[in-house]
This record gives structure tokens, C-alpha cells and sequence, in this order.
């Protein structure tokens, strides 16, 4: 797509002016035909879709795309998850700012290709790729699935995230049954730290560095809790006296900065050290 400019009243006037001299008959042939490209969005984000653009070599069929990134050439990289007829298995397709295919590859990622993401590093460019996991009655299984990747723009792995952390939240539950896991995309921190989102119900985010080391998890179902449950002891675990109490709330993003920061007051009485407080909403 590429943008169009809002004319403005003289170029209108303009054109109004010079369209009886270019002919009805003409124009009403171009808007049959079909020879005009349609325009989406509005204001100053009109867009003139080219359908037609990025033409497929005939043994690639499109799947569902998820995802479409753009390097620094201008060479466009499209993921998806290949379409159940087309020859070819390859997931990730590169054509060149014209549309023209570049070549293909990811054939391990068939059915299950979805979030992509480019990322310039120093002088190099690589990709972030995430592969769901796949239906356990799909036949052929995929041969790479519920995985994170790095690679270089030609597909070449850098290193790979295989299956969920380690942790309680992805533990079988009491059926037995792996927890579900379908990382969808990646975010990258200016400090270079990947933060996967694992979707489709799950809802967790999990943190990993840019050498792809675990850090920790965070999110999942529901809302956040009501309260905070404190026990009125200090930080080395000793019970502190009856008293009021004063605690704050700070919200950071991920550089630090304080986005949001609430200071409210609790009690603590000899009818019972254990204080219940409320999580302040950030407006």
C-alpha cells in the first residue's frame, strides 16, 4: 500500500474543471473495468490497496498470515502457515519493495507459522519468529511447534526457545494434560530483553533475555487479586506493633520510570495482625 495525499481545494478545483474535457465515456470504462485500485482508511491514512502485489511462484499457496515485517532494503517478509494444497511447505516468503519473490523457507513451521517480528542489531538484522502449538490430531505434526526462534533474515538459527518455562503455571494439571502453550508474538526491550505473549486463553507474558535465558513470567487468566494479604511483619519476618502503617503502590514500565504511584494507610490492631489491602486502580 502506499499513502495518498488529501488534495487540496485549488487541486480539486482543478480537476473538477478538467473532468468534462477528459470525458465521461472514459471514465465510466476505467470504473467498470475495475482498473482503479480501492482506497481504504480516512484523513490523512488513505491507503490504495494493490491485491495483485507480490506474486507467488506456483508452488506456494497462501495460508493464514499472521504476521508481515519489512527490512531495512525494503524487501517485505510474509509468515503464514502455508495452505493445505500447495506444494511447497515453506512459511516465511520475501519478495522484494516491487513485489517480486526473493525466495522461501520455514518449512518446519507448516500450519502452526504465526507472530514475526524484525529487529536491527548493530549492522545486522534478524527475525522473531513464533510457531504454535499444533492440534495433537493434525497429521502430519509440524516439525518444529510451541517454539520461539532468532534468526537471520536467510532463515539461519541463532537460537531457539523450545515449549514453555519451567514453572508452576506450566505444570500438568490433574487430568494429566500438558498446560497449553501458543506463543503468537515477541516485543523487544531497548536493552534487547524478548517478551513472548503466550495467547489464545493462557495470557501469560514470558520474559527471556536477548541470549534467550529465562527471567520470568507474568500475567495470565483473570483479573487482578482484590487485596494484598500482609501478615504485619517487617522485611526480616518479625511481627510489627499495633499502629498504623503507611504503604505504597508504584506502577514502572520497563524502563523504570513510575507511571503511577499511590500511598494509602493500614492498620494493624491486637484483634488481629493480618491486614487486608486493597489494590488501588491506575487511572
Amino acid at each position: 500500500m502506499r499513502p495518498m495525499s488529501t488534495p487540496t481545494r485549488r487541486q480539486f478545483l482543478a480537476a473538477t474543471v478538467a473532468a468534462p474535457m477528459l470525458g465521461p465515456t472514459l471514465l465510466n470504462v476505467q470504473d467498470k473495468a475495475g482498473t482503479k485500485k480501492p482506497v481504504m482508511g480516512e484523513g490523512a491514512y488513505r491507503y490504495e490497496a494493490t491485491h495483485e502485489w507480490g506474486v507467488l511462484p506456483p508452488q506456494i499457496k497462501w495460508g493464514n498470515t499472521h504476521g508481515v515485517v519489512e527490512d531495512s532494503q525494503g524487501n517485505i517478509y510474509v509468515h503464514h502457515t502455508v495452505h493445505a494444497t500447495s506444494d511447497s511447505a515453506d512459511t516465511i516468503v520475501v519478495f522484494d519493495h516491487n513485489g517480486k519473490f526473493i525466495r522461501s523457507w520455514g518449512k518446519e513451521f507448516r500450519g502452526v507459522a504465526h507472530g514475526l517480528h524484525i529487529r536491527k542489531e548493530g549492522r545486522d538484522e534478524f527475525l522473531y519468529l513464533t510457531a504454535n502449538a499444533a492440534n495433537p490430531k493434525a497429521t502430519p505434526q509440524p516439525e518444529m511447534q510451541a517454539v520461539v526462534l532468532k534468526t537471520t533474515l536467510k532463515g539461519e538459527p541463532v537460537w531457539k526457545i523450545q515449549g514453555p518455562p519451567d514453572i508452576a503455571e506450566y505444570k500438568s494439571g490433574t487430568d494429566g494434560k500438558p498446560a497449553r502453550y501458543n506463543p503468537t508474538n515477541v516485543a523487544i526491550a531497548p536493552n534487547g530483553d524478548v517478551y513472548v505473549g503466550d495467547g489464545y486463553g493462557s495470557y501469560y507474558i514470558n520474559q527471556y533475555s536477548s541470549k534467550a535465558e529465562y527471567i520470568r513470567t507474568f500475567g495470565g487468566k483473570g483479573a487482578p487479586p482484590a487485596h494484598l494479604l500482609w501478615d504485619g511483619k517487617d522485611e526480616t519476618g518479625l511481627p510489627l506493633p499495633d499502629g498504623d502503617y503507611h504503604y505504597t503502590l508504584t506502577v514502572r514500565d520497563l524502563e523504570g520510570r513510575v507511571i503511577d504511584s499511590r500511598t494509602r494507610v493500614v492498620q494493624i490492631s491486637t484483634g488481629g495482625p493480618q491486614g487486608a489491602v486493597p489494590v488501588l486502580p491506575v487511572e
